[in-house]
């Protein structure tokens, strides 16, 4: 059948259109924006951040009831959440924190730590994980007896705890707090993300091409890539940039109508269109979007 009415032409957009309105929920945090107490935490300037300052931490308390700071947020809908840090850390003793997530039990976030670097000062023989702007997810010490390579590294199978497992977080829709107390001190924090994508799909570290990949993680196997660079360090782009404009752009209505218009599709009167120029109109749009999405 040839002729077909232009009504189903613009519902056929208006799906596509709607499909790539849908952009996952991932919203990031100046950490200078965060509720600080006392001196625990205090705001300075560093090189290679995404904002104009960074907290970094001054004092280190034993558990998560310390003092510190609180980063509250909210999420749209019940569902499951990770959160990410930008983060800096000079060495294997300045690198993890006590946390807790809405009053809850307090837990132990470990940035990458190879610990082959203990006592080195020249940063050409340290570990690349040492010294460098990173995104690392909120982990949690795990326990239990690991035998899987491709998920654990040789320390957390020798000795029982993984200390990078990713702790996703089931939030109901509305307000949520973390406090963070400094465990060790001299680590800095510029950015935290909070996310419904998992770690398997998002990563604020990546742009096509990122290689920077620390390999391997003593606490990781090989399934777990953890980068050493993340895509501000490499090119001046903001996670948040490549997130919004190439990762997940919002196709405005005006693409739409100019995609379907392209097509040779009519956008306005009920009148009635080709076949192929319905199927025109369609892949247009859809290749938009397509072209857009992370590969």
């Amino acid at each position: 059948m040839k002729r077909i009415i232009t009504s189903i032409v613009l519902a056929a957009v208006l799906a596509l259109s709607t499909m790539a309105a849908d952009v996952p929920y991932t919203v990031f945090y100046k950490a200078t924006d965060m509720a600080l107490e006392g001196s625990a935490f205090a705001a300075t300037t560093a090189d290679g951040t995404v904002n104009d300052k960074v907290l970094i931490c001054n004092e280190k308390g034993d558990n998560a009831s310390g003092t510190g700071f609180t980063f509250t947020f909210t999420v749209p809908e019940d569902g499951n959440y990770t959160i990410w840090g930008r983060v800096f850390y000079p060495s294997q003793s300045n690198n993890s924190i006590h946390y807790s997530v809405d009053g809850g039990e307090s837990l132990i976030w470990d940035f990458p730590d190879e610990d082959d670097s203990a006592g080195e000062t020249d940063p050409a023989l340290m570990p690349a994980c040492y010294g460098s702007w990173q995104y690392f997810y909120l982990t949690y010490r795990q326990g239990g007896t690991f035998t899987d390579t491709n998920m654990q590294g040789w320390w957390s199978i020798e000795n029982g705890e993984w200390r990078h497992a990713p702790n996703v977080l089931n939030l109901t829709a509305g307000e949520h707090s973390i406090h963070f107390v400094g465990r060790e001190t001299g680590w800095m924090i510029d950015e935290l993300v909070v996310t419904e994508l998992t770690t398997e799909e998002y990563d604020p570290n990546y742009y096509e091409g990122n290689s920077a990949i620390l390999d391997p993680c003593q606490f990781c196997g090989t399934y777990w890539q953890h980068y050493y660079e993340d895509i501000y360090a490499a090119t001046g782009v903001t996670a948040e940039e490549y997130y919004n404009n190439t990762l997940y752009p919002v196709v405005e209505e005006a693409e739409v109508v100019d995609a379907a218009a392209a097509a040779g599709a009519p956008t306005t009167a009920p009148q009635t269109a080709d076949a192929t120029v319905l199927l025109a109109a369609v892949a247009a749009l859809t290749g938009a979007i397509v072209s857009k999405k992370r590969r």
